[in-house]
């Protein structure tokens, strides 16, 4: 029994070395898993931010250009009561010059003008360029 018992207290030393040597090992990885993983969740986070600010600066160059159209659009409305109002014998508001035969040709560019803003302005709604379209 003398020759058992010596053989085995090496390979149960061993074996107890060996254990807390897998067990140290598995917590190393286990730590650089974690680290891995918060890195990972770091960048995400960074990639959210950075894609959460873009979509504000570009709802935000959205809703600027949809006002500009409104803007200009009652703009041109304006200018178009206004040339009805004064008719073809009468100055333009602008340069002065008598409108006579070019006060049709004036207002139906205007009008046109007036067209295209709204079709922009419906355009940006539609397409939901501000995210909250429809809503």
């Amino acid at each position: 029994m003398g020759l058992k018992a010596g053989w085995l207290q090496p390979v149960q030393k061993r074996l107890s070395n060996s254990r807390g040597a897998l067990l140290c090992r598995d917590s190393r990885m286990q730590r650089a898993s974690t680290r891995e993983v918060r890195a990972s969740s770091h960048e995400v986070t960074g990639d959210l931010e950075a894609g959460t600010m873009d979509w504000h600066r570009e709802r935000q160059d959205a809703e600027t250009h949809l006002l500009a159209y409104r803007d200009r659009a009652k703009e041109l409305r304006t200018r178009i009561r206004k040339l009805e109002a004064l008719g073809p014998d009468s100055h333009c508001p602008t340069c002065g010059r008598l409108l006579e035969e070019y006060s049709q040709k004036v207002l139906e560019e205007l009008e046109t003008e007036n067209g295209r803003m709204q079709e922009m302005r419906s355009l940006y709604i539609v397409t939901g360029l501000l995210g909250y379209a429809g809503r």
